[in-house]
C-alpha cells in the first residue's frame, strides 16, 4: 500500500512540474544574420528572409539578445503590404504548452495560432513600446504566426517595416492526472489490502 501511495505521489507531481525551452526571442543569430527561428513565410513580392537588423530611431530598444527581424538588412524602405513571420511548434502528446513573451512591430500587428486570430494586436504606432502576450499550446504541431502590416507612409520619408520578440518563456506541462482517476486508483489499493487481510 505504501508504495501505491508513493507511485501516486509521483504521477501527481510529475503532472504539474513545468519543464523550460527556448528562448525564441528574435535575432539571437545577430545583426546580418538569418534568423534561426523565425521564418518570413509572406511578404509583398519576391522572396526574403528574417534578418537580423539594428533598432532604428523611435523602434523599442531589445532587451537581452533579441534584435529586431526585418526582409531586408538595410530595413529602411520597405514596400507596403503584410508581411508574415512563422514560428513553429511540436508540443509532445499528453502535454499543454504556454509560450509568452514581449513584443512589437512597424506597424500594425495580429498574432494568430494557425488559422485561429487570438485577438493579441498592435497598433499602427505602436512600435515604441513593448507589451506582453502569452499564448497557449495543446498537443501537436503549431504554427505562431506574426501577421505585420507595413502601412501606406504618412510622409516622404522612410517606409521601415520590422519584427521584434523578446524575454520569451516556453513554457510545457503534462496535462494533469484527473482528480477521480487517482481517487479511484487508490480506492483499488486500500480494497486490495482489505482483501489480503481477509484472505
Amino acid at each position: 500500500m505504501k508504495k501505491f501511495i508513493a507511485l501516486s505521489i509521483v504521477v501527481l507531481c510529475v503532472s504539474i512540474t513545468p519543464a523550460f525551452a527556448g528562448p525564441y526571442d528574435t535575432g539571437l543569430a545577430g545583426i546580418g544574420n538569418a534568423d534561426t527561428n523565425y521564418t518570413l513565410v509572406t511578404v509583398p513580392s519576391g522572396l526574403s528572409s528574417a534578418i537580423g537588423v539594428a533598432t532604428i530611431p523611435l523602434w523599442a530598444a531589445p532587451t537581452g539578445s533579441a534584435n529586431w527581424i526585418a526582409p531586408t538588412i538595410a530595413s529602411t524602405s520597405d514596400p507596403v503590404g503584410d508581411y508574415v513571420y512563422r514560428l513553429a511548434f511540436t508540443v509532445d502528446p499528453s502535454n499543454v504548452a504556454t509560450f509568452a513573451g514581449n513584443w512589437t512591430t512597424d506597424n500594425a500587428a495580429t498574432i494568430w495560432l494557425d488559422t485561429d486570430d487570438l485577438g493579441i494586436s498592435r497598433a499602427e504606432f505602436d512600435f515604441g513600446t513593448l507589451a506582453p502576450f502569452s499564448i497557449t499550446l495543446n498537443a501537436g504541431f503549431h504554427e505562431v504566426l506574426f501577421k505585420v502590416n507595413n502601412a501606406v507612409p504618412t510622409g516622404t520619408g522612410a517606409n521601415p517595416t520590422g519584427l521584434l520578440v523578446t524575454d520569451t518563456t516556453f513554457e510545457t506541462k503534462p496535462v494533469p492526472v484527473p482528480a477521480a482517476f487517482l481517487l479511484g486508483m487508490l480506492g483499488l489499493g486500500a480494497a486490495g489490502v482489505k482483501l489480503r487481510k481477509f484472505a
